[in-house]
């Protein structure tokens, strides 16, 4: 996952007659090198396995391996000691679910959007709801009935309402959105949070909204929390937005 220390290992061949010795070995990081250059000795036709370790970020990457970057050493073919390999680096967010419904959403994209993917972890019986503003319109989807769903995909910045038979963990790997915004329209729109970390609600709406009216619903206390700015500040009963969370806001 994005952020942790990844090890790298690569395993390099001499397909050559004759040892050698103080090979040099480096790793590059979307060009870059990362670590410096490493250094082995490999006899004939020996194998030698290095490790290599990457702060990881998240996104697409291209790893290139490459030996004798500098061509110390004597060869025949001075043409195949590199290689290319493309990875992708994903965030991981677990989101507990509980059994009843649930206002959910996801600050990821996830790597394979589909909603039957997504929800594969889940299991049981699993509903999701969701609402587009513009439209005026609900969209549905069943996992007993999946072939008449209106939804086909779960996407960062949605909000979704979604039913559970059993309290359990909703695990998503994908990449941060980029940019992380999301348009409101007027009226009711259900949303997602982008952040992989909680932020005030002042802080993530922007005041060229106005104000607005934020709820979120609390599956294990069966109530609505609310935001409004120009009310009195005790009746504000959460003042920060969270990753995992869906969102109602309500724009004049």
């Amino acid at each position: 996952a994005s952020g942790e220390t990844i090890k790298i290992y690569a395993t390099f061949h001499n397909e050559g007659l004759s040892y050698v010795n103080n090979i040099e070995i480096e790793l590059l990081i979307d060009g870059y090198s990362d670590e410096g250059v490493k250094h082995l000795a490999l006899s004939s036709n020996e194998s030698v396995t290095v490790q290599f370790e990457w702060n990881a970020s998240c996104g697409k990457h291209v790893l290139t391996f490459i030996i004798d970057p500098k061509d110390l050493v004597d060869e025949s073919n001075e043409t195949d000691n590199w290689a290319d390999v493309v990875i992708n680096v994903f965030d991981v967010i677990h989101e507990n679910i509980s059994a009843g419904w649930n206002l959910i959403s996801t600050p990821l994209q996830p790597e394979n959007s589909s909603i039957d993917v997504v929800l594969s972890v889940l299991s049981g019986r699993v509903i999701v709801t969701t609402y587009n503003t513009t439209s005026d319109e609900w969209y549905i989807y069943d996992s007993n009935s999946s072939e008449s769903a209106t939804i086909h995909e779960i996407v960062a910045g949605v909000g979704y309402w979604l039913y559970s038979e059993e309290n359990q963990t909703l695990t998503i790997a994908g990449t941060p959105p980029v940019p992380p915004d999301i348009n409101l329209h007027p009226g009711w729109n259900l949303i997602g949070y982008n952040y992989l970390v909680p932020k005030n609600i002042s802080d993530v709406i922007s005041g060229d909204y106005g104000p607005v009216v934020v709820l979120n619903y609390d599956t294990t206390g069966d109530k609505w929390n609310i935001y409004n700015p120009v009310a009195l500040e005790f009746l504000n009963t959460f003042t920060r937005m969270e990753p995992g969370k869906g969102y109602w806001i309500y724009r004049i």
